[in-house]
């Protein structure tokens, strides 16, 4: 069994406070914990290689810089760094169909 000390590194850490950071082994196990500081614990877990689900941000969207952590006998540190996403204003374009004659039919 292993412990694992996870650091996220995020400018805005309340962006993921109240969210879940869920583990996934390849037997089909889960393991979630609610994201409630930078810093998190979770203790016996099986040895292995988990696949990370982590929170994207709220108002602000983030990038993890890592999937996958690897838990060893006794304690295991392991730091993830969030990048913010730039917005982009393309999801903000309005698109007009026109139909017979160059009419409007749809916004």
């Amino acid at each position: 069994m292993g412990t694992l000390t996870l650091t996220l590194n995020i400018d805005q850490p309340e962006q993921l406070y109240g969210r879940a950071l869920t583990l996934h082994d390849n037997v089909g196990s889960t393991y979630t914990l609610p994201v409630n500081d930078s810093t998190l614990t979770l203790t016996h877990l099986p040895i292995g290689i988990y696949h990370l689900t982590l929170p994207k941000g709220r108002s602000q969207k983030y990038r993890p810089d890592t999937d996958y952590v690897v838990i060893r006998e006794g304690k295991t540190h392991f730091t993830v760094n969030f990048t913010a996403l730039q917005d982009s204003a393309a999801h903000n374009e309005q698109l007009i169909f026109l139909g017979y004659g160059d009419m409007p039919f749809a916004v």
